[in-house]
């Protein structure tokens, strides 16, 4: 009898276990895709999130740095409520994986775009709501950031 009780203990303990996803702790645990291929993501309603991660103090985004775990709040929120939409990244010092980035001398733009190449980018962290393969919102700064990803979390 005992034996069973343990067993079935540990058929259960072993089952919680499996049901658990990993927590996103890094930009590594998150989806990252290729610039290209912003419009091509799964979902009518998906945000994109360029960031310029940490590499030393001479190369590195401060803003990006300052929100960088309300972006990792978000994607698990994201991961465990499935009315939510996912976000995916963009390294934007990935210059393999951005090909055909339009790094901007003027401000970011992407309102409206449809294809990757009508989006400019100047200033990281940026975000943008993709809605039925359009942008159909943008936030590039860190508080508005931040402000629209725990505006949906509390939803």
């Amino acid at each position: 009898m005992r034996r069973l009780i343990h067993l079935l203990m540990a058929i259960g303990f072993c089952s919680m276990l499996a049901g658990c996803s990993k927590q996103i702790n890094e930009y590594g645990d998150m989806t990252t895709i290729q610039y290209s291929t912003i419009f091509e993501q799964d979902g009518l309603e998906y945000y994109v999130y360029i960031y310029r991660p940490y590499v030393n103090n001479d190369n590195y985004c401060y803003y990006c740095e300052l929100i960088k775990n309300d972006i990792f709040a978000y994607a698990n929120f994201a991961r465990k409520h499935k009315q939510a939409r996912p976000i995916y990244i963009i390294n934007y010092n990935d210059k393999s994986a951005n090909a055909g980035m339009y790094v901007s001398t003027g401000e970011n733009h992407s309102i409206n775009a449809t294809t990757y190449t009508e989006i400019k980018i100047r200033t990281v962290p940026y975000l943008m709501l993709i809605e039925r393969g359009k942008v159909t919102k943008d936030w590039d700064e860190a508080t508005p950031i931040r402000e629209e990803l725990n505006q949906q979390m509390a939803k």
